[in-house]
């Protein structure tokens, strides 16, 4: 791991203890305290809200990034809270705010985002106007960037708005089965020791999840490099 790697995962860090800290302290001011409680119980205690805890959660998301909260980490905790009936949460929840930053780069600030994804729009741009529907779901399946600045610079390319959300639902399947499965291990480890193993299996998953993402990423990166230098000897 070079220095800008750990630089990258310090912030990440720093950010999700900050994010953790705030919903503590906002959870204690409106009188809700998870401190003295079981992870059953939390369940349990969220569950008991009925449809309404779904729709805070499909809300929360949408104001996420507003608190730079990773979306990683929201789908882990969708995972924690409702095992695979997460996954429908996770998949409204997302399409929509895939849908409205969308937007917000293509017609309402479209200038703001150009400068404020500058360094990667250019380049996932051209990418995407290759092959538009594989480009997007392979930059879902393989994110070189947080997902929201992903939203953000494919509203800046010409990419057709059912090209992009059907692209978005086939990428981001695999990475949400993994986080959702990491989510519900963990839930289950804490509330039985003896399923340790499938702990073990979901951290197996990511690190085959991760190799994948880096292989394909180094294979496409080989590719591009390729055809640079096919397009610049035909003009030699």
């Amino acid at each position: 791991m070079n220095k800008d790697d750990r630089r990258k995962l310090w912030v990440k860090v720093v950010i999700f203890m900050a994010c953790a800290i705030v919903i503590f302290v906002a959870l204690r001011l409106i009188g809700i305290n998870y401190s003295d409680m079981s992870v059953a119980q939390i369940k349990a205690s969220i569950k008991s809200y009925g449809a309404w805890a779904p729709l805070a959660y499909i809300l929360l998301f949408q104001i996420r990034p507003l608190i730079l909260f990773p979306s990683t980490m929201a789908l882990v905790a969708a995972g924690v809270i409702w095992g695979w009936e997460a996954l429908i949460y996770i998949y409204v929840a997302s399409i929509i705010c895939a849908t409205w930053q969308f937007f917000i780069a293509r017609y309402i600030a479209r200038d703001a985002v150009e400068k404020m994804v500058n360094a990667k729009a250019e380049e996932i741009k051209k990418y995407v106007e290759k092959n538009s529907l594989v480009s997007v779901i392979l930059i879902r399946m393989i994110p070189n960037v947080a997902w929201d600045i992903q939203n953000l610079i494919l509203g800046l390319t010409k990419i057709k708005y059912w090209k992009y959300i059907l692209g978005t639902i086939i990428g981001m399947l695999p990475g949400s089965i993994v986080l959702v499965y990491f989510g519900d291990s963990f839930v289950s480890v804490l509330l039985n020791p003896q399923h340790w193993w499938k702990m073990v299996l979901a951290v197996l998953v990511l690190g085959v999840i991760y190799w994948l993402q880096k292989y394909i990423r180094d294979k496409e990166s080989k590719k591009e490099i390729k055809d640079a230098y096919r397009y610049d000897d035909q003009y030699l």
